[in-house]
């Protein structure tokens, strides 16, 4: 007998004559053909639209996607012979559903063998998913009414079509395994993209650790386009508002796509998260039934509740993950466009801005705020969703409380707003905090650019120390904010306790007073699950509106930084008195004029035409002028030099011809357009993470010929012949000569029509200094001759070249004209009886590597635990104990929670109203929730204010101070751009994410724990799908940290090499040689091709995040679900109140879990930081391997400063330098040391500090210096060298860096060095603020404050390395007799290139290729014919 009835032929949709079925007509004409139409006109307009066709390699997929439209056909064939005994109407239906699903069969058949993968699979696995879903009710039906209402053909045949869909479906779904994932992506079905399945390539290649990062797909949008995007809205925004622009609207109007894509996903997290205590409901209600005596709801209502928890279950996951992947996508977007557009801004940024730049240091903008504001991403969506989730919570709440739920309201509101009344501080504190580590990481940044010459000078001690009180002021701004922190995530994370205490104990007196329900299970679990449901946004409101505050405050500071003053080619430049040294007028007193460009000549011509004309212009920086009254005129393609005292002006006068000064009075202007200009700095910039061809090409192409003509004419020829990798030699670890060299040589190989030189042969010793200054400037010969070329020299011997002189003096031009015009003027006649170049300081010893990601260590299981081993020592043992104590303590009345309301609800079910309910259950259940309240603030306070504070200052202290001991071998292996990065970003993430990390994973672990426990107790056979639910997490949980924790440490050494060309880039002289030349574009090309490459990782970081969110949401799923099939199963046996009890954690374990492995992939993440900071920690001091040989000598060492070397080899690497050299200085005796550059004068130096190699004896006061630890050695020497170092901080602390000396004996040294009148003029004098990276004095008052500085430590032995080399001949003579009178009784070893600073030394060592190739008495040695020295001194005079 057929059970299909005439109301088949009813649309129903329900079926009267079949219990839970639809009717025929509903499911064919519905659940068939309704999809199967809509996708027949989509498919259909793909294939009239599509110009893509290909076919695919993927055989197997298209030998069963032509499976469909055969089966479709078999179906239809056995359905029309198998007279099914349905009403005519539903056969018809039927036989219309069958017959339309076969077009739709042979067009997805066509698409998939033909067309793109990447635009079809998508739309045909979606479209067999939702078929595939629909269809499960027509097999059911087909099946149950079984062959004798149709045919054993026709259901074998629609059975099969059906698994051929789900067959093709699971074959779209699977991703190919190729090398890269772009294949994977392209080809992702609907659950291959829903739960990024496409990522498992990824993640199987990456279990072992070993992914690069060429095994990442490029990120699909480029940072330029994602710049050019946010440009045009940032510019829209300040046109719009031009008194005050907002970055963040500016960043929402520029991607309002990306930053909506989350709202559908988030909204549909938060309907699966409301409908859950609704399901629970039916639930319990459903086993109440079966054990209350009542008549057993339907079987079939069961099975059917446990098949929509796992839809709801699957469905928030697939919501949960697409949310993720959205969230990743947006945070790509904002670090791409804001990278780019931080790096853009700095090429263009005014100087004057780099020494207190608004918004703090773009280095930790780029490498801190960008990171919090992608971090934020997440928490500022999850706060506007939070607020659908707790509507909808307090409606279910409503529906089963009745009136109480007005308890509910009330607390709910009174949390949301006090929030923000207790985070109203934590943005102001955010943005001290980020100031104060601004500070921090601009003082390391200046110590590590300047670490050889600290070292050399033993300064550690001292530093660490000076660090340390910076870190700590640092920590204390931290506490603060960690206060404010504390408060608000203390009051939201007792939310669910009092709302659960406030809203239960509300409804109990109620109904006791009313004689109504009591707590009944359903009910009470139902609103416990609902109020579980409100507390989690509230949480995460409490949690994320301090960290969102905090972002903002990022936002703020970067806007301030995008808003800062820009350089450019036209300046506004004010009326100003003559007779005001100062310059500044106001009122109505201000005229505004413009400086004029001449740009009738295109940048790149070798001539141009026409002259600078300066009309009494006064220029500066800020608002100070430097230089007034400027009246000059410099010819094109003419040779003109600036000569002048230390601190006349000339550096300032030559960055004015650069556009770089301010301009505020008078006109300057110029021949030639803006860019057209090679410059070559004072101190020589150069590019040392890449190589010494590619610093001379620079921003030009290569010219073979012209190439070799440049490396003749400045000399490195031969010293790139001594190299064994010749030019392609990374451009560290060479001599001053070398470097100013390459310098000039860039400058010179560029061909601009204008060369502006700043004192560039002051670090060449005499002959080749000549044989340079010929190649460029001698008649006829000259490779500069014909260019407009502006000279600054201290080497005035060279002026009768000149075609044009200007002496600087007082501020202002003193003098200008021919030599002839000139000859009389002090500065010439004294140069003509001594001139000599100078030596810029050039850093010679600093090295690097090449610009190239850092090696990465590898990615065991131990390191991890070494690392996290090192955070709890940091914290300390003792305090590790107690907050695991407490931990267990919180958690553990936390789990009795739900035990108890089983109790209590257990008591109301057989009791109702009883008055023990309210007087003893109820001040019970209030007394488990004050405690878990104290618990768990004081558990959080214990973290945040005890245990991370303790680590991070204990983490830091023990970096530094191991990176500052290094050998200096690290320093010689390791960029800069690295080491910085793991003081700024890593220690931003030890300081700010770890704590937070690893409280919620600790606690979440623990909990999640406690809630199995309760499932198992409450449900036995939940033990066996725990299990193995844990065996898979396991599983899981190994193959994706491998892959997370690679890739990772590919994000974080990714960053290095941009960091290391953001911080070249940022240094002042780099800047201007970049601008000068316009040269911004090579450099935004090299920025954005690292800046992609460093995209890959940190967008695939985030995704495989996701893709942990998915799966522990699929586990979930799994665990919900045996719930519930269980308790359907057992239901004749299950109790409801532990059924509730275990309902009540299984819900919760996705949210548990879920935050438990977020946390993780957080605590993993920086993990990283840790280990990375663990590798710097276990530095080995530069002494450790030869403690055991050392003997110190006394705190007297050394008493007398005698000097003997026997047969000194010294290397660098394995080359030797010096090649057995042998002298004697006797105790406060001078020697003076002189020779070609590369002649290893300075080696001799470096020797005797033993900062290299050696071999043989050096012996000080009689002992061997081998025997001696480095430290102790160096702090008995004074050693000036090359490149004297600044400091961040005040100018006393840079002159007395011990801090021993009084303000009298800081004075007296400071007029010895003849630096008191420039001090004097400093605003704050002795308490002037000094940066490193754009010092207030320049660099010849740079080298009288080193000079100053050793005349304050009075040691023995003083080591002077070209100590005077930027002084004029004038100040170089006083200083010298201050030297001679101060160290009178000292030993003196003395490198120089003007002979005449040591022709009155007690003996000269002349060097030749590391040899000793002359010695003796300097005046007997200039009396014999023959003499090198001589020879020297006669070429340095010429």
């Amino acid at each position: 007998m057929s059970d299909f009835c005439l109301q088949d032929a009813e649309f129903g949709p329900q079926s009267r004559c079949r219990s839970f079925d639809f009717t025929l007509v509903f499911e064919n004409a519905i659940l068939s053909m309704l999809p199967d139409t809509i996708t027949l006109f989509i498919s259909l307009f793909y294939l009239v639209t599509s110009s893509t066709w290909r076919t695919t390699d993927r055989v197997f997929l298209r030998v069963i996607s032509c499976l469909l439209p055969l089966m479709s056909v078999v179906t239809l064939v056995a359905w029309s012979s198998s007279s099914p005994d349905v009403p005519a109407t539903a056969k018809s239906y039927v036989t219309a559903a069958l017959s339309l699903t076969i077009l739709p069969s042979i067009i997805h058949a066509l698409m998939l063998n033909l067309a793109s993968l990447d635009s079809v699979t998508f739309f045909i696995s979606f479209y067999l998913s939702v078929t595939v879903l629909l269809d499960t009710s027509r097999v059911r039906t087909f099946v149950t009414m079984g062959s004798g209402t149709t045919s054993e053909f026709f259901v074998a045949a629609f059975i099969t079509l059906f698994s051929a869909r789900v067959l093709t479906l699971i074959v779209l779904n699977i991703p190919a395994y190729t090398k890269s994932t772009a294949k994977a992506t392209e080809s992702s079905g609907f659950f291959s993209s829903i739960f990024l399945l496409w990522l498992y390539p990824l993640l199987w290649k990456g279990r072992k650790g070993n992914l690069e990062a060429n095994d990442l797909s490029d990120f699909d949008q480029k940072s330029f386009d994602l710049y050019s995007r946010f440009e045009l809205s940032w510019k829209s925004e300040k046109s719009k508002h031009p008194a005050k622009p907002q970055l963040f609207r500016a960043l929402f109007q520029a991607f309002v796509p990306v930053f909506l894509s989350p709202i559908i996903p988030a909204v549909l997290m938060s309907l699966t998260q409301a409908a859950q205590p609704a399901m629970v409901n039916a639930a319990i209600r459903f086993i109440e039934s079966y054990s209350s005596g009542l008549e057993p709801e339907p079987a079939e209502w069961g099975w059917a509740l446990a098949g929509m928890f796992g839809f709801i279950f699957l469905t928030l996951t697939g919501a949960s993950t697409l949310y993720w992947y959205s969230i990743a996508r947006t945070s790509a977007y904002i670090r791409g466009s804001m990278s780019e557009a931080i790096y853009r801004k700095t090429l263009v940024l005014d100087v004057t801005c780099l020494t207190n730049v608004p918004g703090g240091n773009p280095m930790n903008l780029i490498s801190s705020d960008i990171d919090r504001i992608t971090t934020v991403i997440d928490p500022l969506h999850q706060m506007w969703s939070a607020l659908i989730t707790i509507a909808l919570g307090l409606y279910l709440i409503y529906s089963e409380l009745g009136n109480a739920f007005v308890a509910t309201i009330i607390i709910t509101i009174a949390i949301m707003l006090f929030t923000p009344y207790l985070s109203r501080d934590i943005r102001p504190l955010q943005t001290k905090l980020s100031g104060l580590a601004d500070k921090r990481i601009r003082l390391i940044s200046g110590i590590l650019r300047q670490i050889r010459a600290i070292k050399l000078s033993a300064y550690e001690t001292e530093l660490i120390k000076k660090v340390s009180e910076v870190r700590k002021a640092e920590l204390l701004a931290r506490k603060k904010f960690w206060h404010k922190f504390y408060r608000v995530v203390c009051m939201t994370s007792v939310t669910m306790n009092a709302l659960s205490l406030v809203t239960l104990s509300t409804y109990s007196i109620i109904a006791y007073l009313s004689h109504g329900e009591s707590l009944t299970t359903a009910k009470l679990f139902t609103a416990y699950t609902a109020i579980g449901i409100i507390t989690n946004p509230l949480y995460t409101i409490g949690q994320n509106y301090p960290r969102v505050s905090a972002a903002y405050a990022c936002v703020k500071r970067i806007e301030k930084y995008l808003l800062s003053p820009e350089t450019g080619s036209v300046q506004d430049a004010s009326a100003c008195s003559s007779d005001d040294d100062n310059s500044l007028l106001k009122g109505d007193d201000v005229i505004t004029q413009a400086v004029v460009v001449d740009s009738s000549e295109k940048t790149g011509h070798i001539t141009t035409s026409g002259c600078v004309e300066m009309d009494r212009a006064s220029v500066g920086w800020n608002e100070k002028v430097v230089l007034k009254e400027l009246t000059t005129r410099i010819q094109s393609n003419k040779l003109t030099m600036i000569i002048g005292r230390v601190a006349s002006g000339k550096t300032t006068f030559l960055q004015s011809l650069l556009e770089e000064t301010k301009v505020f009075c008078g006109t300057i202007s110029y021949p030639w357009p803006r860019g057209s200009i090679a410059y070559c700095a004072q101190i020589p910039w150069l590019q040392t993470s890449v190589s010494i061809r590619n610093n001379i090409l620079f921003a030009s192409p290569f010219d073979e010929e012209w190439y070799a003509q440049v490396l003749r004419v400045c000399a490195l020829d031969t010293d790139l012949a001594n190299m064994r990798d010749g030019d392609a030699t990374v451009a560290s670890g060479l001599s001053g000569g070398q470097r100013a060299r390459i310098a000039l040589a860039r400058a010179v190989y560029a061909r601009k029509s204008v060369v502006v030189l700043d004192d560039v042969f002051a670090a060449l010793d005499g002959p080749t200094a000549i044989s340079i200054f010929e190649g460029l400037f001698a008649p006829g010969k000259g490779v500069l001759l014909g260019r407009t070329v502006i000279l600054a020299t201290n080497k005035v011997a060279h002026l009768r070249y000149a075609d044009w002189i200007i002496a600087m003096d007082n501020a202002s031009i003193a003098k200008q004209g021919t030599y002839y015009d000139l000859q009389g003027l002090s500065a010439v006649i004294e140069s003509e009886q001594e001139s000599e170049p100078a030596k810029a300081a050039s850093g010679s010893g600093k090295k690097t590597t090449a610009i190239k990601a850092e090696d990465l260590p590898s990615s065991s299981g131990s390191i991890a635990r070494r690392a996290y081993m090192h955070y709890a020592r940091a914290a300390g043992w003792r305090h590790m104990a107690v907050y695991a104590l407490l931990l267990l303590l919180t958690v553990g009345i936390q789990t009795i929670t739900p035990i108890y309301l089983q109790i209590w609800s257990t008591f109301n079910d057989q009791h109702a109203s009883d008055v023990k309910s309210l007087s003893v259950y109820l001040p019970g259940y209030a007394g488990v929730e004050v405690a878990y309240t104290i618990a768990l603030c004081y558990l959080f306070y214990y973290m945040i204010i005890v245990v991370s504070q303790r680590a991070s200052y204990n983490l830091h202290e023990w970096q530094f101070s191991a990176v500052i001991q290094a050998p200096m071998q690290f320093f010689d292996s390791t960029q800069v751009g690295q080491v910085i990065n793991r003081f700024s970003q890593d220690i931003s993430y030890i300081d700010g994410g770890l704590p937070l990390a690893l409280y919620d994973f600790l606690y979440q672990f623990v909990r999640a724990f406690g809630g199995m426990i309760i499932m198992i107790v409450s449900l036995p056979y939940m033990a066996l799908v725990i299990f193995v639910v844990m065996i898979v997490f396991y599983l899981v949980q190994g193959f994706y940290l491998a892959t997370s924790k690679r890739v990772r440490r590919l994000d974080l050494a990714s960053k290095s090499p941009l960091y290391t060309l953001y911080q070249e880039t940022m240094e002042l002289n780099g800047l201007m040689t970049i601008r000068a030349a316009s040269a911004e574009e090579h450099f935004l090309a090299q920025s954005e091709v690292l800046l992609a490459s460093s995209q890959k990782p940190f967008y695939f970081t985030r995704l495989v995040a996701a893709w942990l969110s998915s799966t522990i949401g699929l586990m979930t799923a799994v665990v919900n679900t045996s719930v519930v099939i269980l308790a359907v199963a057992t239901r004749r046996s299950a109790s409801a109140g532990l059924f509730a009890a275990a309902m009540s954690q299984a819900i919760s374990l996705q949210d548990m879990l879920n935050l438990m492995l977020t946390c993780w992939t957080r605590l993993e993440m920086t993990a990283v930081s840790l280990e990375r900071n663990l590798e710097h920690c276990n530095l080995e001091p530069e002494d450790d391997a030869e403690d055991a040989n050392l003997q110190e000598p006394g705190e007297a060492w050394p008493t007398r400063g005698e000097i003997e070397a026997i047969d000194v080899i010294a290397k660098y690497r394995v080359t030797p330098i010096l090649k057995g050299i042998s002298f004697h200085v006797e105790a406060g005796k001078s020697l003076g040391i002189c020779g070609r550059s590369g002649s290893g004068k300075s080696t001799v130096l470096l020797a005797l500090l033993r900062a290299l190699k050696l071999e043989g004896t050096i012996k000080i006061d009689g002992q061997d210096i081998m025997n001696i630890s480095r430290k102790r050695l160096r702090k008995a020497i004074t050693n000036v060298g090359q490149e004297p170092f600044v400091l961040d901080g005040t100018l006393r602390e840079n002159l007395d860096i011990t801090g021993a000396r009084s303000d009298e004996e800081i004075w007296a040294a400071v007029e010895s060095a003849q630096l008191k009148p420039a001090v004097s003029a400093l605003e704050g004098t002795l308490d002037h603020q000094m940066q490193s990276i754009s010092p207030s004095l320049s660099q010849g008052q740079i080298q009288l404050l080193a000079i100053a500085r050793a005349l304050l430590a009075d040691k023995k032995i003083i080591l002077l390395d070209e100590a005077t080399a930027n002084l004029d001949e004038e100040t170089d003579s006083l200083v010298q007799e201050a030297i001679r009178s101060a160290f009178k009784d000292r030993t003196r070893i003395t490198i120089a290139h003007r002979i005449q600073t040591i022709q009155d030394y007690d003996q000269v060592l002349v060097l030749k290729q590391g040899v000793v190739d002359e010695c003796g008495d300097p005046m007997k040695l200039m009396e014999k014919e023959g003499s090198v020295f001589r020879d020297l001194a006669l070429a340095s005079a010429a």
